[in-house]
């Protein structure tokens, strides 16, 4: 049963009362990707209400479902050259390998209001074998599989001109 009990732009409260605010990042929730002992949120960034310095290319955050605390923020995405990209992340999803060797989307979704989606699979993460998968909203989009543990990234593949 998912831990989500409410959801709004500014925050997530979960049934064991914590309650996650990302505000401080200067964006306002977009989706969330619920799993069992965290909740990765994708953050939709309005520069207007940002901190100085606030990396607005690093819109993706991961928050322990127990105490809220941050685990981590995604890390800033990079081309196949490994130079930065000033592009924002478009999503977060989690690919479950199945038995016959392959790799598919898995979670329940649930929408929230007509602007937030939330995507929950509670079986466990197998480290090594699941993956989160990322793409990036830019001209030329990039998807990157990012680390469950820290957030960092690892380019695989680019996409035709959007």
């Amino acid at each position: 049963m998912s831990a989500v009990i409410k959801v709004d732009k500014s925050r997530i409260k979960l049934c064991n009362g914590v309650e996650i605010n990302p505000i401080e990042f200067g964006g306002r929730i977009q989706s969330y990707l619920e799993l069992q002992d965290r909740i990765i949120l994708h953050l939709y960034h309005n520069t207007r209400y940002s901190k100085p310095n606030y990396n607005i290319y690093r819109n993706i955050f991961c928050y322990s479902k127990q105490d809220g605390h941050l685990i981590w923020q995604i890390e800033q995405p990079y081309g196949r050259d490994h130079q930065p990209l000033e592009a924002v992340y478009k999503n977060i999803n989690l690919k479950v390998k199945q038995k016959d060797g392959t790799y598919d989307y898995a979670h329940e979704s649930i929408q929230h209001g007509d602007r937030i989606w939330g995507k929950v699979y509670l079986k466990p993460f197998r480290y090594g074998v699941d993956k989160l998968e990322a793409m990036t909203l830019a001209e030329y989009p990039s998807e990157y599989w990012v680390d469950y543990e820290t957030g960092k990234v690892e380019w695989f593949a680019i996409h035709q001109k959007i």
